[in-house]
């Protein structure tokens, strides 16, 4: 039996990976490396806290819940608004899908140590309500969102200029219509607009740039 398929390991064979930027520290060991090995949904790590740092900031899990199992030492758990002590023996439930955040800490002089239970899905949205942070998983991004209309920003669709063309043509006597463009629209975009303005109707179709139509 090979290495990613045997089901025991011994947590002091396994490799550890440390971390720290600034306030942000932990050092963890993957205990389920034959699960992560194939893209498993379920793993556990054991986490190793230094004293007064954090392992990752205020967040919360659209997806996945979360399980944490205190070995040893002392922490404090922030979870919504409240802050609650916590050590060996303790352990700590954070269901998916309720915004209410959660960080594990340790602002004392020795080492937190714990289990981290949970799912790994490929489509996880995070919130960080602290800084308005969301992360997506499936894009490989971190960044900050703007509230915006639903179809703000979108470009008009070519075959609904046929449309509304249309409508205003019926009211026209001279049924030529000038098509003015940015200087920088691919020659296969205008063509595809003065298609659609002789369907609609025009008998007429000139095409200018936006400073030869005088619109700018």
């Amino acid at each position: 039996m090979n290495d990613d398929s045997r089901p025991v390991f011994n947590i002091a064979d396994l490799p550890e990976v440390t971390e720290r930027e600034g306030e942000w520290a932990s050092t963890w060991k993957v205990l389920t490396p034959n699960m992560r090995a194939r893209g498993g949904s379920l793993g556990v790590n054991h986490m190793r806290i230094p004293p007064h740092a954090a392992a990752v900031p205020f967040h919360y899990h659209a997806r996945e819940d979360e399980v944490f199992y205190v070995l040893a030492g002392r922490g404090v758990l922030r979870y919504g608004d409240e802050l609650i002590d916590i050590g060996p023996g303790d352990c700590i439930a954070c269901p998916a899908g309720t915004k209410v955040a959660h960080q594990i800490a340790n602002p004392h002089d020795e080492d937190l140590e714990y289990l981290a239970i949970g799912p790994r899905d490929p489509h996880e949205v995070c919130g960080y309500p602290d800084s308005g942070k969301v992360m997506v998983r499936s894009e490989r991004k971190v960044g900050y969102l703007r509230e915006t209309p639903y179809m703000d920003g979108e470009p008009v669709q070519v075959w609904v200029i046929q449309s509304r063309l249309r409508d205003q043509l019926k009211t026209m006597t001279a049924k030529a219509v000038l098509v003015v463009t940015d200087v920088g629209v691919p020659a296969g975009r205008l063509v595809e607009v003065v298609d659609q303005a002789r369907l609609a109707g025009a008998t007429d179709v000139g095409v200018a740039t936006v400073e030869e139509a005088g619109a700018g």
